[in-house]
């Protein structure tokens, strides 16, 4: 079991990795969680239980002390800094960590699909270089979070407006979607309950909703007493942005031709017990976390606005 395990963390300030570390350092592992903060960044808003130690990405000695005892780190390093994760792999290697989870937190992708777009590309590159240098690693998927697909119209729904696009098939075929808090506890769940040899070499998803876009759409007109604004895109549409770059057309693409689902993309979906929220529970709230995954700007208050002209 993974009580043992010393746990570090990388990349300690994010929107969800705040929330998952209160969850780790509240749960009664045998040693305290370790943070890895990069020099200057603040760490005030951590849990009074956790080992601080400090690195900076261009001081080897200084990433190699950190990981010095550690059994699993888990990396929730941003889009913007994805390439560094590269610069743990010696490290990593000298130390003797059993096992390293890659920052995703997403969408599992192909090949192709990765090949025009940043964020996925990086990521499997990331993934090929762990392989080649021999690091044990599991990869942690959880499809879209409900702040993502909900409170910013990236996908399509527009909440306050009261608008949604559909793309393709997915009035029909289902989306996956997890909340923060699940996401959270799926986290303890995994790494109190495997060790670091169970988990090697596995793609882990966990998976709280899944519903489809016209179900989203019912919803809304529940919640708001009147019909949504409907347009339909194509998956074609999607698919000539994401080959331009656009990550977010990538992820309305697999929702258009059914493969954002978890369950045809994933070996496996971890299950434990927590709560889950419903769809309608979702909707109703405003904003769904606080804050937001993504802030307010001229730009996600007006992303939709070209289908509704």
């Amino acid at each position: 079991m993974g009580l043992a395990d010393k746990i570090a963390i990388i990349g300690h300030n994010g929107w969800v990795a705040s929330h998952i570390i209160r969850a780790l350092a509240a749960h009664p592992f045998h040693q305290p969680l370790r943070i890895l903060a990069r020099e200057g960044s603040s760490t005030a808003q951590l849990p009074s239980n956790v080992e601080v130690v400090h690195y900076a990405w261009d001081d080897y000695t200084a990433l190699h002390n950190a990981l010095e005892g550690v059994d699993i780190l888990i990396s929730f390093l941003g889009h913007e800094v994805l390439k560094e994760q590269a610069k743990l792999i010696q490290p990593m290697q000298e130390a003797g960590v059993k096992l390293f989870v890659p920052s995703d937190l997403a969408l599992p992708y192909t090949d192709e699909e990765r090949t025009n777009v940043q964020v996925p590309r990086e990521k499997g590159e990331l993934e090929q270089n762990l392989k080649a240098n021999g690091i044990p690693f599991v990869v942690v998927c959880i499809g879209n979070f409900t702040s993502f697909a909900l409170d910013s119209p990236y996908m399509g729904v527009d909440l306050p407006n009261n608008r949604i696009v559909h793309v393709g098939r997915s009035r029909e075929t289902a989306i996956w979607l997890c909340t923060r808090d699940y996401v959270a506890a799926g986290f303890v769940s995994i790494f109190s309950q495997a060790s670091p040899s169970e988990l090697a070499g596995r793609l882990i998803g966990l998976n709280e909703l899944r519903p489809t876009t016209l179900e989203i759409e019912q919803a809304m007109a529940k919640q708001s007493g009147r019909q949504p604004q409907v347009f339909d895109e194509t998956v074609e549409n999607m698919v000539r942005e994401a080959q331009q770059g656009r990550l977010d057309a990538l992820v309305r693409k697999k929702m258009g031709d059914g493969s954002h689902t978890a369950v045809r993309s994933m070996d496996e979906i971890w299950q434990f017990e927590s709560p889950k929220m419903s769809l309608e529970e979702l909707i109703r709230r405003s904003p769904i976390d606080d804050p937001l995954y993504i802030a307010q700007s001229d730009d996600t208050l007006h992303f939709l606005d070209k289908y509704f002209q």
